[in-house]
């Protein structure tokens, strides 16, 4: 199952859920990497809101494809889903749990993972192979409150020499209110995340 049927399957169990955001983003150059990260703090190009009815029915390919196909159109961006969602009849903001990880993919890491998500209190969701690494996306819906808890776990259990998760990632996410997960491909990420395990 590929990261965008992930999405549907979110958006199909989850009648509650109203709206969906997607961003599109500039994934960072080698320059990014081996510089202050702090200092190179780029939110996304565009996030874009699209209703929950749009995702769950009709042809998934049909619905997503100009999507994917227009950030990679207008400088090789990316698609990404966003971990804010809104709930019917609510104007605050809930998320969906999601975290990127940095380790290497090998049997002996995705058990880690697993590992690693049960400790924080993960209970249901479902892990991808990104290519070079392995995306979360749980399943259960948080508050704000909720969502910043859990992004702390996940930095506080790593710092335990664990070395799993990409710290970064976990910073970025704070800063900007919400995190996000790459959904589509390009030359320099030609993987597009699916499935690996299930919680």
């Amino acid at each position: 199952m590929a990261a965008v049927e992930v999405v549907i399957e979110i958006a199909k169990s989850a009648p509650e859920i109203s709206s969906v955001f997607f961003a599109v983003y500039t994934p960072a150059t080698l320059k990014d990497f081996v510089s202050d990260r702090i200092e190179r703090h780029n939110p996304p190009d565009e996030i874009i809101k699209v209703k929950r009815e749009d995702i769950v029915k009709g042809d998934p390919h049909y619905f997503f494809q100009p999507l994917i196909d227009w950030p990679l159109a207008n400088g090789k961006r990316h698609l990404a889903i966003s971990s804010e969602i809104k709930l019917q009849g609510d104007k605050k903001s809930f998320h969906i749990p999601l975290v990127d990880f940095k380790c290497e993919n090998t049997p002996e890491n995705l058990e880690r993972v697993r590992n690693f998500l049960t400790k924080i209190g993960q209970k249901t969701g479902v892990i991808l192979n990104s290519g070079r690494s392995y995306h979360y996306y749980g399943l259960d819906i948080l508050s704000k409150d909720e969502w910043r808890v859990f992004m702390a776990k996940c930095l506080l259990s790593d710092l335990a020499d664990l070395k799993l998760l990409d710290v970064h990632y976990i910073g970025h996410s704070l800063w900007d209110g919400y995190s996000i997960l790459r959904i589509s491909s390009s030359s320099r990420y030609p993987r597009i995340p699916s499935v690996v395990s299930i919680l």
